[in-house]
């Protein structure tokens, strides 16, 4: 299965809205912590679906995206620091360093 020769891949990159129904953030954390190559992970206050996402969110994660891809490319095994996400140590820290930015239809009233 993919799982298992995850410890195999030389980068992943994940980009997840937090309450996506397609898998837990749980799953996607241990699936990252499978990887041993360059790996990152963005998380976005919305839904599985990137779409709806504020142009802002969409951006911060071109960004990251782009970062790591030209990481990737070059050979790396880790991303330059500029393009380093703030460090987290779990769930709570890792939901932490979403900005303050809600897709529409979850935006608190």
């Amino acid at each position: 299965s993919a799982d298992a020769n995850m410890p195999k891949w030389p980068a992943v990159f994940f980009a997840k809205g937090l309450w996506d129904r397609a898998e837990s953030l749980e799953g996607t954390v241990a699936a990252y912590d499978r990887v041993r190559g360059l790996k990152d992970i963005v998380v976005s206050r919305g839904p599985h679906s990137m779409e709806t996402w504020p142009r802002q969110e969409l951006d911060r994660v071109r960004g990251r995206m782009v970062a790591f891809a030209t990481a990737a490319v070059q050979g790396r095994t880790t991303l330059p620091q500029a393009a380093q996400a703030p460090q987290w140590t779990d769930l709570k820290g890792l939901v932490a360093t979403t900005p303050d930015v809600w897709e529409m239809s979850s935006k608190p009233r």
